[in-house]
C-alpha cells in the first residue's frame, strides 16, 4: 500500500509499525473466496484501507456507509428488513461493530438481533450467525467477547 500516513492518528505508519490483521471472507473473481487481510496501524487501529477516521458513533457509520454507496442503513431498506439499529459503537481492531435487531416475517415472530461490523469501504460482516442473539445483551456481550 501506498500510505505513508495514518488517516486515523496521523502517525507515520513505518514508525508506528504495521500489521496485517483478518479482514473477514471475500469473493473476487479473481481470488474466489478466501481469508482477506489488511494492513492495521499498531498505534491506534485504523486500517489503512479506511478513507477517513473510524466511524466511531452510529449516526457516523450512516454518512460513511452512505459516502461509500451502501444502503444497507437506508430507510426503505430498514423497513423493508424491519430492522433497528442500536445505539453503541465498539472499535476493535479496525473494526466498528454495533447491534441490529430485525424481526423476521410477519409481525408475529419475535425480534431476534445480530452482531455486525462495518470495515473499510462500508463492508458489512455479522459476528457469528444472522440474528444468532435472543437478547440484545447477547448480541453486545459476543462483541465484547469479540473486542477482549
Amino acid at each position: 500500500m501506498t500510505d505513508t500516513i495514518c488517516k486515523g492518528c496521523g502517525r507515520s505508519l513505518a514508525e508506528t509499525g504495521t500489521t496485517r490483521v483478518p479482514a473477514g471472507r471475500r469473493y473476487s473473481q479473481r481470488h474466489g473466496w478466501h481469508n482477506a487481510t489488511a494492513k492495521s496501524c499498531a498505534w491506534c487501529g485504523t486500517w489503512v484501507r479506511w478513507d477517513a477516521p473510524i466511524p466511531r458513533t452510529i449516526d457516523e457509520l450512516r454518512d460513511y456507509a452512505e459516502a461509500c454507496g451502501s444502503h444497507f442503513f437506508d430507510a426503505g431498506t430498514m423497513r423493508f428488513f424491519n430492522s433497528r439499529i442500536l445505539d453503541g459503537v465498539t472499535i476493535h481492531d479496525g473494526r466498528a461493530y454495533f447491534v441490529t435487531s430485525e424481526r423476521n416475517g410477519w409481525y408475529d415472530y419475535p425480534r431476534r438481533y445480530s452482531a455486525r461490523y462495518m470495515t473499510a469501504g462500508a463492508h458489512l460482516f455479522e459476528v457469528g450467525e444472522f440474528q444468532e442473539y435472543a437478547t440484545a445483551r447477547q448480541a453486545r456481550a459476543a462483541i465484547a467477547e469479540v473486542a477482549a
